[in-house]
This record gives C-alpha cells, sequence and structure tokens, in this order.
C-alpha cells in the first residue's frame, strides 16, 4: 500500500495534499451609534500552506453604506502593530440610529461585490424594578432589567466603576460574580446573550472597590464617582444570528473563512449589522459604602 501511494504520488505533478482551493471573499461590518467613526474590513482566503505568511486584507475597493437616502463613502487606511499591517475601510461622519434599515456594498477590484441588509434594533427602555443604589437596602444582590420591542436580540451588559487617581479617570468593570476554581478566585464576566436582566454579587462589587488601589496604603488618594457605569449592548438580528452560531461573545472584525461560520453577505462571507448602547443613570454608591473602603467619593 505504501509503495502504491508514492507511485501514486510520484505520477501525479499536480498532487496537492490540501485538495483544490476556492477563493473565498469575506465583508465584515458592524455599525454603532456611540461614535461617528465606523470601521469595515474586507479580506481573502488564501490556501492553508500560505497561514500566516502574508497579508490578505484586499485593498482598492469600493465600500459605501446607505441609511435611508444617505449614502456614506468608506476611505481605506493601514493601521501598523506589533503583528503586521492591518488594512481596513472607515468612515468618521455618521452613526446608526434605531429602527434603521441599512445597506452596504463592497465592490472589489476585481469586480466582485459584496452586499448586505440589516436593520438596526429597537431602544432599550430600563424597568423600574432595576436596583437603583449600590449596595441594595436588605440584599447582597443588585438587579438590573430592560426591555426591548420584538423578540430574537441578544444583549450584552456592562457594569463600570469610575474613579480619579493622579488626576487621570480611570474605570473598573465588575464581574457578576468570582468562582473559585482549583483554589484560585476567578472573575465571571456578562457574555453575550438573550437574557433581559443580569445580577451581580455584592461580594464582586466589594471585591472590585479592593483592587481598585490594590497594593497602595494610601487609598485617600482614590475618589470614587457616585454613580457607576451601567451600559446594555443590544445587537441586531444579524450580528445576534452570528454570535449564537458561532458561539463567539464579542465583535472583532475577524472571520474565520475556513470553517462554516454565519453569513449574511451575498456573494461572500460575512457579517454586517449594528448595535446600540443604552446607559442606565440611576445606579449609585452609598456614601458610607465608598467612604468605607477609604476613598474619597465625588457626587455626581
Amino acid at each position: 500500500m505504501l509503495v502504491l501511494l508514492v507511485i501514486i504520488i510520484s505520477c501525479d505533478d499536480a498532487f496537492d495534499p490540501f485538495g483544490e482551493f476556492n477563493e473565498e471573499y469575506a465583508l465584515v461590518c458592524v455599525l454603532r451609534d456611540d461614535t461617528n467613526y465606523q470601521v469595515a474590513v474586507l479580506s481573502t482566503s488564501y490556501p492553508p500552506n500560505e497561514q500566516g505568511n502574508e497579508n490578505h486584507f484586499i485593498e482598492g475597493a469600493d465600500v459605501r453604506v446607505w441609511i435611508g437616502d444617505s449614502v456614506y463613502v468608506f476611505k481605506d487606511t493601514t493601521e501598523s502593530s506589533s503583528s503586521g499591517n492591518s488594512l481596513y475601510y472607515y468612515s468618521n461622519n455618521f452613526r446608526v440610529a434605531p429602527n434603521k434599515m441599512i445597506e452596504i456594498e463592497a465592490l472589489l477590484p476585481n469586480g466582485r461585490r459584496l452586499k448586505s441588509i440589516s436593520k438596526s434594533p429597537s431602544e432599550i427602555e430600563f424597568l423600574r424594578e432595576s436596583s437603583t443604589t449600590v449596595p441594595v437596602s436588605n440584599s447582597d444582590l443588585v438587579k438590573l432589567y430592560w426591555e426591548l420591542q420584538g423578540l430574537g436580540n441578544y444583549f450584552l451588559p456592562k457594569l463600570e466603576i469610575k474613579y480619579l487617581y493622579n488626576g487621570e479617570i480611570h474605570y473598573k468593570e465588575v464581574p457578576v460574580r468570582y468562582d473559585n476554581v482549583e483554589g484560585t478566585s476567578l472573575p465571571v464576566y456578562p457574555i453575550a446573550s438573550n437574557r433581559n436582566n443580569i445580577i451581580y454579587n455584592l461580594d464582586a462589587i466589594n471585591k472590585t472597590m479592593d483592587l481598585i488601589s490594590e497594593g497602595d496604603p494610601d487609598k485617600n488618594s482614590y475618589s470614587v464617582y457616585q454613580s457607576l457605569n451601567f451600559s446594555v449592548i443590544v445587537f441586531d438580528k444579524e450580528v445576534t444570528r452570528y454570535i449564537s452560531t458561532t458561539s463567539q461573545t464579542k465583535i472583532d472584525l475577524t472571520i474565520t473563512l475556513n470553517l462554516p461560520d454565519y453569513s449574511n453577505i451575498s456573494g461572500g462571507l460575512g457579517v454586517f449589522g449594528s448595535m446600540l448602547i443604552a446607559n442606565y443613570e440611576n445606579l449609585i454608591f452609598i456614601p458610607d459604602f465608598v467612604s468605607g473602603f477609604g476613598y474619597k467619593i465625588i457626587l455626581n
């Protein structure tokens, strides 16, 4: 059998251990409502034996986004990092709004056209059952609830403590809880899901407060803002399908071209959609709670 295999390989100059290569194109663009700076990435697949050897971003494309009657043309730029140069397309003069039909088209230099359509999500409404103080009276839990018209969207909540140190503002994200794993206490942070509520353990908030000044005995040099920053990202239906299908918990503008990722791009692979960010402004620290850690409090 081994001899036969050697004969077959030596007689076929076109033998390819990776099989036939089919070039694919990917477009990734998730529009946001919290910034005018929107980004899109175009890339092409490559044979397995070329992986990591060169840059596979596509240059010279015409990338446009339509929102209603308005059209926005993206420019291309290159960003340098320790891992090499990355090419992406950007526009810095618009942001997405709730309940808007959005469309993207990328015309590649070879004439290939990638297109997609989506609809931005509705606005989130925070419910009155949500906690308003930390700590909550007679409870070790901080509970936050919200609702959205329609079903099927994913949410990604985030709670941060804002503080001032050495004249600079810093933010410390709060995990939902800490789990003991083989004797080590590890933070557990929220992930994207269809849950429209989240519950934070007060012990996790206490530990985060301690970590702000970890190793520094001069606690009084830290000033914590009374208002906590709680936000929820809501993804549109297309991005939600991508997250749920690929088990991704974040969108980082990368698409795996050699795996069956979810795609809503006509003419190629990738994902196009949008996300909105809602801020809950009614959650505040009780002053005595902050001073109990030795910190000053900034009332706001």
